[in-house]
This record gives structure tokens, C-alpha cells and sequence, in this order.
């Protein structure tokens, strides 16, 4: 793998431990609208870690993404919609550029969706499923894909019962931003 593709790996794992971790805190409240954003991040989390697990075994890109993008797309809508009304209740301009990332990386997302379902029959994302190309230890793409699948899932299960575990208190206020971040 070259350099600024494994920078790009690294940021998007940052990133999904980051989700994993903030949807066990979103989870850990009571109102019904933060368990739901704290369930997109958890399943964007596992989504992109998946997506990374995938590329370091070696199962063919366009594979993986035709599987993620749809639950990406819908994963972050939720986010990004929730990160605007967060940034209105608080007016912090960290919470700003949260909501500007949020909002170019679903809107990337959509575009991406729509391309490869435009230009890619399903049949080609079938026999590219079956097919090994240079996927470690023999497996298929599907059966590396869905491998990886169960591991990220794993993984961000646990970082996200540990970010509950920290925050699991119906008087924390999950929302409140700390004076210094304003």
C-alpha cells in the first residue's frame, strides 16, 4: 500500500474508533433520538472499519464499497442532521466545522452511491464476490467481506460499550459543551 493510501486507511479508522466510541455515549441517555444517532455512529464505525479491514486483506474496492455506501449514505444523514442541531443549540464553532465535515462527507457519499450504482451492474459486483483476486488466505471477496464484516462488528461493539461504561449516568448531559470549546 503507498503512503497517502495508508494515511487515508489510518484517518478513516481514527475516525470509525471515534464513531464507535461517541454512539455508546450517545446511548447512554434515555431520549429516543440520541439511541438513534448513537446507533448510526456505532454503524458507521463498524461500516468504515469493515471498509479498512477489507482493503488490508486485499477484497476488491469496488466490492466492498457497492456493500457499505447505501448504509453509509443513510448512517450519516442522521449524523449530519444531528450534527446541525447540535451546532443550534450550541452555537460552538467546533460543533460548526463538525457539521461542514458531516455534511461534505455524506454529501461525497451520495455522490459515490450514485455513480457506482450507476456504472456497475450487480452481476459484476456478484462474480467479483466470488472471485479471490488477492484476498489473503484464499478466501473469496464475499467471504473476506463478510469475515471483516463480524470483526468490525465486534470491535465497535466493545469501543462503544466502553464509551457507555464511561458516561452511563442519566444526569450527564451528553450535549453540554464544555466553556473552553465555545
Amino acid at each position: 500500500m503507498e503512503l497517502g493510501m495508508m494515511l487515508y486507511a489510518l484517518f478513516i479508522l481514527v475516525i470509525s474508533i471515534w464513531n464507535s466510541f461517541a454512539g455508546g455515549i450517545r446511548m447512554s441517555t434515555g431520549k429516543t433520538w440520541d439511541k438513534i444517532v448513537g446507533v448510526a455512529a456505532i454503524s458507521a464505525g463498524m461500516l468504515g472499519m469493515c471498509y479498512i479491514f477489507s482493503l488490508v486483506m486485499g477484497v476488491s474496492p469496488i466490492f466492498v464499497v457497492y456493500l457499505i455506501i447505501a448504509p453509509f449514505v443513510g448512517m450519516g444523514l442522521i449524523i449530519t442532521i444531528d450534527s446541525w442541531y447540535l451546532y443550534r443549540e450550541t452555537k460552538s464553532k467546533w460543533i460548526l466545522l463538525l457539521a461542514i465535515y458531516n455534511t461534505v462527507v455524506t454529501f461525497w457519499n451520495l455522490v459515490l452511491m450514485i455513480k457506482i450504482f450507476k456504472d456497475v451492474k450487480f452481476e459484476d459486483i456478484v462474480k467479483i464476490g466470488a472471485g479471490t483476486g488477492v484476498v489473503a488466505f484464499g478466501f473469496s471477496n464475499a467471504e473476506a467481506f463478510l469475515l471483516n464484516l463480524v470483526i468490525a462488528t465486534v470491535i465497535a461493539v466493545i469501543i462503544a460499550f466502553i464509551g457507555r461504561r464511561l458516561y452511563n449516568n442519566d444526569d450527564v448531559e451528553v450535549r453540554k459543551i464544555p466553556d473552553g470549546y465555545k
